[in-house]
């Protein structure tokens, strides 16, 4: 409808982040403004859509550029590569880093296990964010839970204070059973966590077992893997360091924003012709 926007803003481009609610709204917007659409999508079907569902919102819904986050998500949702563009999460590896301190090992601390998740303990998230699955891995175990879920746990304070958190906790917990990376998980292994994790969605390509981390493809044999490592600062300590580098070396805020800025000049240059 005519003057939903201030007619003083020049616009050059619309970036719709999801094909749930933001293309709907965002994909007229950009046709009206004769801009191009970028459309990102951060998320993975439904499981249970039918494979027409799927194929009428990869066919119909469509930006100008095409955006996913992993190469899992995007050939969930049938797009081929060459139609679409995967750009990982970038992690700020100057921010998100071992504290000095991190494995010296001090008597009055004890070991525990952690987890950051928002509406973590809210049945409808459990689907994909494992909330039985980790009830069952932490059962006797220590541990603690960071996320913003009112009557379960409160969020961090600051990305200063999540960072210290990720440095004081011995293990990172992650029971994602449906996102295509989760970005508390990557932080965690910047920060040096030895990580155990679902071998869901992507974070195999991520995580090799054994090498920068620990996966698990149930509660016991995550629950397992806690133990072990609870029990184990030398293996900590090799899986932290080499989740660091994986983190530094693959997903390191360079790679990230070069890839944006191609999509980006990609996009200037269909608004130019």
């Amino acid at each position: 409808k005519g003057g939903f926007l201030p007619s003083e803003l020049e616009i050059d481009l619309v970036i719709s982040h999801n094909k749930f609610d933001n293309f709907q709204t965002l994909y007229p917007i950009a046709k009206q403004l004769k801009v191009p659409l970028i459309s990102i999508e951060h998320t993975a079907p439904v499981p249970n859509w039918p494979s027409q569902q799927i194929e009428h919102m990869r066919d119909k819904m469509r930006g100008d550029i095409n955006v996913f986050i992993t190469d899992w998500s995007r050939e969930k949702w049938g797009w081929k590569e060459e139609d679409a563009i995967s750009i990982y999460h970038g992690i700020d590896t100057d921010i998100f880093k071992p504290d000095e301190r991190r494995h010296l090992v001090d008597p009055k601390l004890h070991p525990y296990i952690l987890t950051v998740v928002n509406q973590f303990s809210k049945e409808i998230r459990h689907w994909c964010c494992g909330f039985p699955i980790w009830k069952e891995v932490i059962k006797d175990l220590p541990w603690k839970h960071i996320g913003d879920d009112p009557g379960f746990s409160e969020p961090a304070k600051s990305i200063e204070d999540l960072v210290k958190q990720y440095n004081k906790a011995t293990i990172f917990l992650n029971t994602s059973t449906f996102s295509p990376i989760p970005m508390s998980l990557m932080e965690s292994m910047s920060c040096g966590c030895a990580c155990v994790s679902l071998d869901s969605c992507d974070i195999p390509k991520i995580i090799k077992h054994g090498e920068n981390g620990l996966l698990g493809s149930n509660s016991s044999e995550l629950r397992a893997n806690c133990v072990a490592l609870l029990k184990d600062p030398e293996l900590r300590y090799k899986l932290g360091t080499n989740a660091r580098k994986t983190i530094v070396e693959q997903f390191g805020l360079d790679k990230f924003i070069n890839k944006w800025n191609e999509v980006l000049t990609r996009a200037a240059s269909i608004r130019k012709s």
